[in-house]
């Protein structure tokens, strides 16, 4: 499931999974015309493609589960919610890599000239 996602750069997934998930824990619990309406303004703000991607994501979720995502309850939308999440972090790390000390060296200097 959502292997789009591993096909398109980090930076595309994170935004997919983002746009996909808030579709998910909002959008989908809104009214139809509220709905279409913030649909459209999701498609000026962001690239065709990326809305096309995220609609996919829905349509995936929707086919697997059997049921539209307003109908969707609370614990399967934490579930996909974790999952796309879980995926945006591995692609990031994959293409950007990941090194933990240095990132706590970084927090650390940060921390200490917080304190002037």
């Amino acid at each position: 499931m959502f292997e789009s996602l591993n096909t398109v750069p980090a930076a595309t997934t994170v935004t997919v999974a983002h746009q996909a998930i808030r579709i998910l824990r909002h959008l989908a619990r809104l009214p139809e015309d509220r709905r279409e309406a913030i649909a459209r303004r999701m498609q000026d703000v962001l690239k065709e493609r990326d809305t096309e991607l995220a609609l996919q994501v829905v349509r995936e979720i929707e086919d697997a589960e059997g049921v539209p995502i307003a109908d969707l309850p609370e614990h399967g939308i934490a579930r996909y919610t974790a999952e796309l999440s879980e995926i945006a972090k591995r692609r990031t790390i994959e293409e950007l890599g990941s090194d933990a000390e240095h990132g706590r060296a970084v927090l650390d200097r940060m921390r200490s000239l917080s304190a002037f």
